[in-house]
């Protein structure tokens, strides 16, 4: 009898709504929030509504960003072992022709965002896009821009933001 009541006050607890419900939480919302908690993006436009959904923020924080940190260097490995095929290996310059095909790669992924986010979200334009790219890549995600199909309906946007951080 005890363990019962004990398990109901605990997913009373669990269950507690916290002020300001979004109604956001459909498969692809859920989607979104879980890939800003493990980029670290954050972009607020929505947040846990329950004590139980901000304790699966702490856990999957924790899992996804052990993720995350192994995927950015695996793939600084791979783009370091790219870049040493295409930039000629000469001693004087090797580190400089590397960081400019970086520089230019990393420009590349921010326009090719910019023009998908503009496309994907109603009344953008080239400059709002370019500006979200870039929080969103640089994991500041102040929340005031973020792409509609991102939250909703696009994987592919989401896979490119995974890409671009």
């Amino acid at each position: 009898k005890n363990d019962t009541v004990v398990l109901n006050q605990t997913l009373e607890f669990l269950n507690r709504r916290a002020p300001n419900p979004d109604p956001h939480w459909d498969y692809h919302g859920s989607l979104f929030f879980m890939m800003t908690i493990m980029t670290t993006v954050g972009y607020g436009s929505f947040t846990p509504n329950t004590v139980g959904g901000q304790i699966a923020v702490v856990i999957f924080g924790l899992i996804g960003l052990t993720v995350a940190g192994l995927t950015i260097v695996t793939l600084t490995e791979a783009t370091d072992r790219l870049l040493d095929k295409l930039v000629p290996n000469e001693r004087e310059h090797s580190n400089t022709k590397k960081a400019l095909v970086t520089l230019a790669l990393i420009l590349a992924v921010w326009l090719l965002s910019a023009l998908l986010f503009t496309l994907s979200s109603e009344g953008w334009n080239f400059w709002i896009g370019f500006y979200c790219a870039f929080v969103t890549y640089t994991t500041i995600g102040f929340g005031e821009y973020v792409p509609g199909d991102l939250r909703h309906k696009s994987m592919l946007l989401m896979l490119l933001v995974l890409v671009g951080i």
